[in-house]
């Protein structure tokens, strides 16, 4: 009820509330980032020149910001100084960035004072870091530095770590651009922890309840301050470097080495060339090794490309399809050529059409084409319905057929041109409807050599 009086209060003068002449403020910021994920305020301090005389006063926002301290408070004539705490609401903070929200000192007397905060709002990855921490395996603790890169306090923050060599919670507390170092025992067991880059993850949480997580990197050594970093990518072009480096003070050699199988070292390629190699069973081992100074590095690149067997298995996957597709295809027909005797010794041939329903079909039609040089026997044979094109197309219309069913069509051709080799006849083609859908398909071609009376 209180908050909707002052409300009211503020509607009713507010044609007087865009400035206070008697008023000044200039404020100090001490703190004005907020971290997206908690519950941390800003802090500003603001430095009031009451000119007028003493009265009481009240800082507050009407744009999703709480602000401390809260209710009127005696400010007398003069420079008065005063801690202000301001904390942005969830929606604000999803929104991030820099915000610049409207405040309000409101006057009992004088009226209400307008101005505006510039605060950031960031994620915890951004604001809090954890260094890269180095172990070897003579430490028996790790050194955990957790550094503030912006300008905002964490107070009394726990944060648990968690990692393959120790699990420990804390509680720290930072200020704008603060580090803290902390000493964490290892716990775990590491005598088959193998050296390389190992993640650690924090969970932070406030006070208030709030949470987060941010992730930082151990760099487990190996016995001599040999640090190992491995980084793999790519799905048909797969490439793997490896890169070890003397993070020591004395020489040492660094060993490298990578195992193919007996199919993907036909497509691996390394650089630089390996030492040696070695053969057991159906895996090959790539061998590499340097000795190296303090800071210095061995770099091995082992590159797999996929592309040609991804290519052959594309193809062999269409080819599945469309055979899957042909095996579908609701009607099929087949053409078939022989040779046929004639009186006069003219060239003739006998042409079948087996057509085939595997599904119920309607209205076919099918539809044969004459080589050139050939002319249709008007005799034995199944009379085509329909002839067109100087007779050289021959159609036959057919108003169903069920599943299984099958019709054969037939007719002669004859020349008389003789002819030798081969002779080449076109494939009949078909249109039909099911279930609604035209569909077209074509038969297979045929052929005749003319010293045989056999076809296909």
């Amino acid at each position: 009820m209180k908050k909707i009086f002052i409300f009211l209060v503020i509607l009713l003068i507010l044609p007087v509330i865009n400035a206070l002449p008697n008023l000044e403020v200039e404020k100090i910021d001490k703190g004005s980032v907020v971290i997206a994920e908690l519950d941390n305020p800003a802090f500003f301090e603001f430095v009031i020149n009451n000119k007028g005389a003493a009265e009481k006063f009240q800082i507050y926002s009407l744009v999703g910001m709480s602000i401390l301290p809260e209710g009127f408070f005696e400010l007398p004539a003069g420079k008065t100084t005063i801690k202000i705490t301001a904390n942005p609401n969830e929606k604000l903070r999803e929104i991030g960035g820099f915000l610049n929200l409207e405040y309000q000192i409101y006057g009992q007397k004088s009226g209400i004072f307008k101005d505006e905060l510039l605060l950031k709002v960031v994620p915890l990855k951004k604001a809090v870091q954890i260094k890269k921490i180095q172990l070897s395996p003579e430490e028996s603790e790790a050194k955990v530095t957790i550094e503030n890169k912006e300008n905002t306090y964490l107070e009394n923050t726990t944060i648990n770590l968690k990692s393959i060599f120790f699990e420990e919670k804390k509680i720290i507390s930072l200020s704008p651009y603060q580090e803290t170092t902390l000493s964490i025992p290892i716990t775990k067991n590491t005598k088959k922890i193998v050296a390389g880059p190992y993640t650690l993850t924090a969970e932070v949480e406030t006070p208030g309840g709030a949470e987060g997580k941010i992730e930082g990197v151990i760099d487990y050594l190996e016995k001599e301050g040999l640090s190992v970093e491995k980084v793999s990518g790519g799905f048909i072009i797969r490439k793997t470097t490896v890169t070890k480096t003397n993070v020591g003070n004395i020489p040492v050699t660094a060993e490298v080495e990578i195992k193919k199988d007996v199919l993907s070292r036909l497509f691996t390629v390394n650089s630089p060339l390996h030492s040696s190699v070695e053969r057991t069973g159906l895996a090959t081992t790539y061998l590499w090794s340097k000795n190296l100074g303090p800071n210095e590095s061995l770099v091995v690149e082992s590159t797999t490309n996929y592309t040609f067997p991804f290519l052959v298995l594309a193809l062999l996957v269409i080819i599945v399809l469309c055979l899957k597709y042909y095996t579908r295809s609701y009607l099929s027909v087949i053409k078939k050529v022989s040779h046929v005797r004639t009186k006069g010794g003219e060239f003739a041939l006998k042409v079948h059409l087996h057509v085939t329903a595997k599904k119920h079909i309607d209205n076919i039609q099918i539809t044969d084409t004459l080589p050139a040089m050939a002319k249709l026997y008007e005799g034995p044979g199944t009379k085509p319905d329909a002839v067109a094109a100087g007779g050289k197309k021959l159609s036959w219309k057919i108003p169903r057929l069920n599943s299984g069913e099958t019709r054969v069509f037939s007719y002669i051709i004859y020349s008389k041109i003789q002819t030798f080799g081969r002779f080449e006849l076109p494939a009949a083609a078909a249109s039909f409807e099911h279930d609604g859908k035209l569909y077209h398909i074509l038969s297979d071609k045929v052929f005749f050599v003319s010293d045989t009376t056999e076809s296909r």
